[in-house]
């Protein structure tokens, strides 16, 4: 507990820890000369007493007889991921010595057992008007919010008066109602939040006065109640269809600064923008994508114009999950792309800036002297990185950077491989099940194209495999012991000369760098071995069908298309071997920043994940920098914890703006597409992530909002798969196949209408779930 009581000029009065986040908020802003009224900060406990109050009003330059207001300043209340407004007690228009001590007792009996209270007593503002400035509109983000009151704000602040209300958007001031401030009074007050944006990090509530000469700030609060800045993208004009389909899949969860703007710097060009020149259609005015809670989201008019041009026969089954209830005619909408001689033109475009890798016959062959290029540069790569720890930090920073930059430039060349390969692979499947669908019955057909597919040599296979044996040498205190660990690497050296330590060490070199999703901010296997636990746990030696030989007249076709479905599967693992590269690149920048200056750089490792690529690469190491990540990767685990409560809510499939369009579901019965053909029954377990993969029992539906392959180990026991999002060649699909297990994908909202024990029928045929009783 503080001996005294300290004026916001005092050093302490800044630390949150002594005095709560509202009031070191406000000391921190007094410090650098922004308006704050005259206060002083009772700490928590410490007696108020009528001479303590004389001494502190003489020390904040406040006369005996000022009307004052006393607020709370507890330990949990206007932090980064809660600010706890209104839930404890405010006193103004306090006057005498002896009224503030009451005030201080009443407020601190607001508390609930066990917080620890501070209390602010601030100069009461003689306010003509007053009022909140929200720093972000609840649901136009780009837009500055004010609401305000003639006199002072507490009849706004408790909801008895509506008030008036004024919207800053740009340089445009559009006022709800008569005016109570000047312009000038308007601009200085949004300037003001503009500022304490920057100065915290994330956008801010300010509660404000005007005394007709001078406008304060009487207090400010981060948001909390929605995500905002980098995590959720607003655009004024925002009337536009976004969807999330395909980007559920490898990014399930709320991104990380870094881990997106990694994958963010590729999507945009080669999947998206590039695409739409060659077909002459890169007409879309504004932004292609966007986050939302931290979501990457695109624009419908993208696969809109992707999709135009396909014939109905041709379509790829895939292309129904990037429109509202599944309708491909809306690919009909816009006016372009047209065939025309533009598209020969520009055929000759991207075979001169692609090469050989645009052709379907000679794409493998282009991955193939790629892959062993990447791997001589891996080798490369550590060598240089291990090199990094004898440099000065300086320098270990530089080099870093460089290394960031090269491997960067080499995910740009696999991703311009991976945009054809993709394309060759969800054509040539289309066309298999069109043509198989000449001769057979549609069930049949999908049967057969599965079959003729599945037992495709790929890392993802092969990683199953190990770990199958390293399941098979693991007793259950191996595990506990690698459940325990801070990494496998760790676990190995503990479990010393095993043939299980031995088998960890190899699959950790062969696989330990093998993520969840594509986001790097999100530790590795290598990295989390209480999750390779759960995954070993559940593992098991199961053989695989071979494939069945296709007839004659499809077997040149299908040998053609089992190679570039196993180039989806190779080209997702050799990026996986890149992002953990820049994951440790830029670790190593903050151990190098940690070293230089430690009480400027980011307290926690995996802050350094709230930067983006481009800010690592160029940005000055700075406190500001510092204090933009810290806030960055708090607001993220806000939102983990926020999709974790309702992940369909805070992650729909599709948005109109910045709100989402809600697709309703009554009834038993659902409908997907069927990705693995088959018919199976059983009782519903709901996985949500890894970690649930362990209450997974042999014969029962798994219903999951999406499927990682490296979930491989749950298909060997399980009967069928639901999932919300997913198509017919996600990694998942693939290996659906590959089990022989039925399975429906793109059912959305199933999660949150089903429950653990429901029985349920699979059609993976027709893509039906029908919930025979409920559990």
């Amino acid at each position: 507990m503080a001996a005294h009581i300290f004026t916001l000029n005092d050093p302490q009065a800044r630390d949150p820890a002594l005095v709560g986040a509202k009031a070191a908020r406000l000391a921190q802003l007094a410090a650098e000369g922004w308006p704050v009224p005259p206060a002083f900060i009772i700490p928590p406990g410490l007696p108020c007493t009528p001479d303590m109050l004389a001494q502190a009003f003489a020390r904040s330059g406040l006369a005996p007889d000022t009307t004052v207001a006393v607020r709370s300043s507890a330990a949990n209340e206007d932090g980064e991921t809660a600010s706890q407004a209104g839930q404890f007690l405010s006193r103004l228009h306090v006057r005498g010595f002896e009224a503030v001590c009451r005030a201080v007792e009443e407020v601190r009996r607001s508390a609930s057992n066990g917080v620890e209270m501070a209390v602010l007593v601030q100069q009461q503002v003689n306010a003509r008007v007053a009022g909140v400035a929200f720093g972000r509109h609840p649901t136009e983000g780009d837009t500055l919010l004010v609401e305000m009151v003639e006199g002072v704000a507490d009849t706004l602040l408790s909801g008895t008066t509506d008030g008036v209300r004024l919207t800053v958007r740009g340089d445009t001031i559009t006022w709800e109602g008569a005016p109570l401030l000047p312009e000038d009074v308007v601009r200085e007050l949004a300037a003001l939040v503009r500022r304490a944006e920057e100065r915290f990090g994330v956008p801010q509530d300010l509660e404000w006065a005007w005394d007709g000469e001078r406008l304060w700030v009487v207090q400010v609060r981060p948001i909390t109640a929605f995500s905002t800045g980098f995590f959720t993208h607003a655009y004024g004009d925002d009337e536009w269809l976004w969807t999330a389909a395909f980007l559920n899949e490898r990014l399930p969860h709320p991104v990380s600064p870094f881990g997106w703007s990694l994958v963010a710097d590729g999507l945009e060009w080669h999947a998206l923008r590039w695409p739409l020149i060659l077909l002459g259609a890169d007409d879309i005015d504004g932004p292609l994508w966007k986050l939302w809670n931290g979501h990457p989201y695109v624009r419908v008019a993208v696969w809109q114009r992707l999709y135009k041009l396909f014939p109905a026969w041709l379509l790829p089954e895939d292309a129904r999950r990037y429109f509202p209830q599944g309708d491909v005619n809306q690919r009909r909408i816009p006016s372009k792309p047209r065939w025309g001689v533009h598209l020969v033109r520009n055929a000759w475009l991207a075979f001169r800036t692609d090469g050989r890798m645009v052709l379907p016959w000679a794409n493998a062959a282009r991955w193939s002297a790629f892959e062993r290029r990447l791997q001589a540069r891996l080798v490369e790569w550590r060598v240089r990185m291990n090199a990094l720890a004898l440099l000065e930090p300086d320098d270990t920073v530089q080099a870093a950077r460089q290394l960031l930059a090269e491997t960067q430039s080499e995910v740009h060349t696999l991703l311009r491989l991976h945009r054809w390969s993709l394309l060759y692979a969800e054509v040539g499947y289309t066309l298999l099940l069109r043509l198989l669908r000449l001769r057979h019955r549609a069930p049949q057909a999908a049967e057969r194209a599965a079959a003729y597919t599945r037992g495709l040599d790929t890392s993802t296979t092969r990683l199953n495999k190990a770990l199958a044996h390293l399941a098979a040498l693991a007793t259950p205190d191996d595990l506990a012991l690698l459940r325990a660990a801070p990494t496998c690497d760790e676990a190995a050296a503990r479990l010393g000369e095993t043939p299980f330590a031995a088998a960890l060490r190899d699959f950790t070199h062969r696989f330990g760098h093998r993520f969840f999703t594509l986001d790097c901010a999100d530790p590795p296997l290598a990295e989390a071995p209480a999750a390779l636990a759960d995954l070993l746990a559940t593992a098991r030696d199961t053989p695989l069908p071979p494939p069945e030989p296709p007839p004659f007249w499809l077997r040149a076709f299908v040998r053609w298309l089992r190679g570039v479905l196993r180039l989806r599967e190779e080209q997702r693992f050799a990026w996986q071997c890149i992002l953990a590269v820049q994951r440790r690149l830029a670790l190593t920048m903050w151990r190098a920043w940690q070293s230089a200056a430690p009480h400027e750089a980011p307290q926690q490792p995996a802050h350094i994940f709230g930067l983006t690529f481009g800010e690592l690469l160029t940005a000055d190491l700075s406190p500001a920098l510092a204090r933009l990540a810290t806030a960055r990767m708090r607001e993220r685990e806000r939102l983990l914890a926020a999709w974790k409560r309702a992940p369909n809510a805070h992650f729909p499939t599709f948005l109109r703006g910045n709100k989402p369009l809600v697709e309703t579901h009554t009834g038993d019965t659902w409908q997907g597409r069927p990705v693995s053909p088959g018919v199976a029954q059983g009782r519903v377990r709901i996985v949500r992530t890894q970690q649930d993969l362990v209450r997974v029992q042999p014969g029962e539906v798994v219903v999951a909002p999406t499927a990682d392959p490296g979930w491989a180990p749950m298909f060997e026991q399980i009967a069928a798969l639901v999932t919300e999002h997913g198509s017919l060649l996600s990694h998942a699909a693939v290996l659906a196949r590959e089990y022989g297990v039925p399975t429906v994908m793109g059912v959305h909202g199933i999660v949150e209408q089903v429950a653990d024990g429901d029985m349920v029928l699979v059609d993976a045929y027709e893509g039906n779930i029908v919930r025979l009783k409920s559990a």
